[in-house]
């Protein structure tokens, strides 16, 4: 048997119409290389091949090739039965190939001599590729070392035709990266850890590979249904990536994009006399490779393509290194608010289950007015991504975070708050994230007014919708969104888990001070001054009380955090008297107040309700949300059936006022009954009880 230099793999599917033209080209290929002393072997790994692929190969004189090696796989995967063929290959050197695609004849004689003069490290790829059949484009390829390997994060620079040297296969295995919607590409995930590895990348000058374009093809295949992501990869973890490309990252900084500098050939191609004659005889092959149909295509090289993500994703890894994380919180920003209360508290409550714990917290969205971030757990790293990287788009931004997540929080469980950040990233990415035991928060609808309608505001209901067979657990603070969500879908009811928010009590009900405040004429309002919590029903409340009970008086905590809103007129009511922004909620002094009114347009379980529910504040509020579960009307509260109208509002807020003034005995009854019901069902016994059974299983990286 004879001493083999290359070694073709060639994998079959369902080519049979094209599985000669493919062999042609091959054997033109092998016999130009034998004349110079090259001897190649032709792997033939046959996975799930039709009939027509295996007769068409049976019929072909492949005398051309020193020695034929035939396989029969059931793979249905190219990662596996290229690792097959290259596992049974004899040569020296291994030279992927499809059974559809042609080559120049120069190929095998080309990548040949070049590796023999770059060394077993360095990977060779074809200077062209040329597209043909259902559509045509020109693509050029260059080293490695002129288009950095930060390219590799945001684009894959190179193909799946590659030459090596068979002691990478002994390093590196393709992935299966079998047709789903999840991972995909198993030649960029090859190439990427093989960099890892300490390969480089070279283009071999003058050498073309003619890529066949069909509608039926695997990489549109893999385009059109996948996450169009490769499976992790050694490369972006940051022991890896950093040796490799931190000091491209530093010159892009230092320099800007360098490559600008360097020349490709083009479509100068197709007037040069050299790569004529390469299409020459590929045409006398296959004649939808002809010349003239390049003219007009589209040519594309990698010395443009995005660093900047590879970049940032550099600066990712410096910033995190070699820590692991066992919960990741994806979060639009932190600001003082019950959601956000809430969130925090399911962070603490997750280290005290498991207090080597580590979390890692990503804030996706442009914000400036953060809050609480001393309320971290300790040891819990935080990143602000859009301050972090503000040149990014939201898309590059993802894939970062994406990339993050595969190295350093593989086994991690996902936490998503209802936000455009969390549920698109989520949304991009879900197929391969349902592994991480996804957890999506929910707490109410959002809604809109248009004059008299009153619209659902769609996109937090939408995600669950869509994306319920990702998701492991949806955890409500209210059992009113469960039964809406489940009144609309009906599937997998087991995933909504009702965990009512904690409240942390530390003293008993004053109930002298309750009493006492019976006769105060001041009015408590504390909130976020955004449009969603209707500071302009606030101002009608206001102007209809100075009729009605002019010695009365609100006064007013709170400041904007979502909006920019001008409530200047809100400000200037003479029975208003505005507070500012509040610190903390003991500095209110809540108790004293008679009662506190809430306005909110939409909510899930109010931290503020159960708040004035402790101080013994008696509560009006809006039937909203969660609000019912918590002020049950002359019970617990006054439950107010707004119409989404301030001046029909107004008035019912105004007519609660006097029922509470007018019935001293029902005030006290509410703030009695609101505290009992908070100190038992929102107490930290239960709380944690309820965290155990939702969040104790989960393992961690």
């Amino acid at each position: 048997m004879p001493s083999i230099d290359v070694s073709l793999i060639l994998t079959l599917h369902r080519e049979g119409r094209y599985v000669r033209r493919s062999l042609a080209s091959l054997a033109e290929a092998a016999t130009y290389a034998r004349a110079i002393g090259i001897t190649t072997e032709l792997v033939a790994v046959f996975d799930c091949a039709d009939e027509a692929t295996q007769s068409a190969f049976k019929s072909f004189d492949l005398s051309a090739f020193a020695t034929v090696n035939v396989l029969r796989v059931s793979n249905g995967s190219l990662g596996p039965s290229r690792n097959d063929g290259c596992a049974a290959a004899s040569g020296t050197y291994l030279a992927t190939a499809d059974a559809d695609d042609l080559v120049s004849f120069n190929y095998i004689e080309r990548m040949f001599f070049h590796a023999e003069r770059a060394g077993h490290k360095t990977i060779l790829v074809p200077q062209f590729l040329l597209a043909f059949g259902t559509t045509y484009h020109i693509a050029e390829y260059s080293d490695l070392a002129d288009i950095s390997p930060l390219s590799l994060i945001k684009d894959h620079p190179y193909l799946s035709r590659v030459f090596f040297h068979r002691s990478l296969f002994d390093e590196l295995k393709y992935q299966d990266a079998r047709l789903t919607k999840g991972y995909a590409y198993e030649d960029w995930h090859f190439n990427c850890s093989a960099i890892a590895l300490g390969y480089t990348f070279n283009a071999a000058q003058e050498v073309v590979l003619f890529y066949r374009q069909r509608k039926g093809g695997l990489l549109n295949q893999a385009n059109s249904i996948s996450t169009r992501q490769i499976a992790p990869s050694i490369l972006f973890q940051a022991e890896y990536y950093l040796p490799q490309c931190a000091p491209h990252a530093e010159r892009f900084r230092r320099e800007g994009d360098w490559r600008t500098d360097i020349k490709p050939l083009g479509k100068a191609i197709l007037d040069n006399p050299v790569f004529q004659e390469l299409m020459l005889a590929a045409n006398a092959i296959d004649p939808a490779i002809e010349i003239e149909c390049f003219r007009d295509a589209v040519y594309f090289n990698y010395l443009s393509s995005d660093i900047g993500v590879g970049t940032a994703y550099a600066q990712l890894c410096q910033l995190v290194g070699d820590r692991k994380f066992d919960e990741v919180f994806l979060l639009p920003f932190l600001t003082v608010g019950g959601a956000d209360r809430y969130i925090l508290n399911v962070m603490h409550e997750l280290v005290a289950l498991r207090p080597d714990a580590s979390i890692l917290v990503l804030f996706g969205e442009p914000f400036e007015r953060y809050g609480w971030l001393d309320e971290l757990p300790k040891g819990t790293l935080h990143i602000n991504l859009p301050a972090l990287f503000p040149n990014l788009g939201d898309e590059d931004r993802e894939l970062i975070c994406f990339k993050l997540l595969q190295a350093s929080a593989p086994n991690a469980r996902i936490h998503v708050k209802s936000s455009s950040f969390g549920q698109k990233f989520f949304a991009r990415f879900a197929p391969v994230l349902k592994q991480n035991d996804p957890v999506y928060y929910r707490f109410s609808d959002g809604r809109n007014f248009y004059d008299a309608f009153s619209f659902v505001e769609p996109s937090a209901f939408h995600f669950v919708s869509e994306h319920i067979e990702f998701l492991d657990k949806i955890v409500c603070d209210n059992a009113g969104i469960s039964v809406s969500d489940q009144n609309r879908i009906r599937i997998a009811p087991e995933k909504w888990q009702l965990m009512y928010a904690k409240l942390d009590i530390k003293k008993e009900l004053n109930v002298a001070q309750l009493e006492a405040s019976n006769a105060s004429l001041s009015l408590l309002w504390l909130s976020r001054l955004d449009r969603e919590k209707r500071p302009s029903l606030l101002l009608k409340i206001a102007k209809l009380l100075a009729k009605r009970l002019p010695d009365v008086r609100i006064d007013l905590f709170g400041s904007a955090t979502l909006d920019d809103l001008d409530a200047t007129s809100l400000f200037d009511q003479p029975n208003v008297h505005y507070h500012g922004k509040f610190e903390s909620f003991e500095d209110v002094q809540a108790g004293n107040y008679f009662c506190f009114l809430y306005t909110s347009l939409f909510d899930g379980m109010p931290t503020v309700l159960l708040e004035m529910a402790e101080a013994g504040c008696p509560i009006i509020a809006p039937s909203v949300g969660g609000v019912p579960e918590l002020i049950h009307d002359r019970e617990t509260g006054v439950l107010i059936t707004c119409a989404g109208n301030d001046d029909v509002d107004a008035e019912l807020y105004v007519a609660a006022v006097e029922t509470l003034y007018a019935e001293p005995h029902l005030r006290k009854k509410c703030a009695v009954q609101a505290f009992a019901l908070v100190e038992e069902r929102h107490s930290a016994k239960n709380y944690s009880s309820a965290a155990a059974m939702i969040f104790g299983s989960k393992t961690g990286s």
